[in-house]
């Protein structure tokens, strides 16, 4: 993330911001439990942030941001089948 220009952090900034309503409402459609859907859009940010500097800008955002958010999602449900009060 160190490595960005300013200019590119404020275009990341941007871009997460442009996508934030759409990337909740996927997180949201892929989600067991609907209250942990914000918790989880926040770690989808947290990680999108720090892996700023792997995004080619100039190449498809929500394609990037998407695959993230699934990952994560993926790693919640796994959580889930490990808890047996779900």
């Amino acid at each position: 993330m160190d490595s960005l220009r300013p200019e590119q952090r404020i275009e990341m900034v941007q871009l997460i911001a442009q996508h934030q309503s759409h990337l909740r409402g996927f997180v949201r459609s892929l989600m067991i439990r609907p209250e942990d859907v914000d918790d989880l859009v926040q770690e989808v940010n947290l990680v999108i942030w720090e892996k700023a500097d792997q995004f080619e800008m100039g190449t498809s955002f929500w394609a990037w941001a998407s695959q993230i958010a699934r990952l994560k999602v993926m790693n919640q449900v796994r959580k889930y089948g490990r808890n047996r009060f779900i």
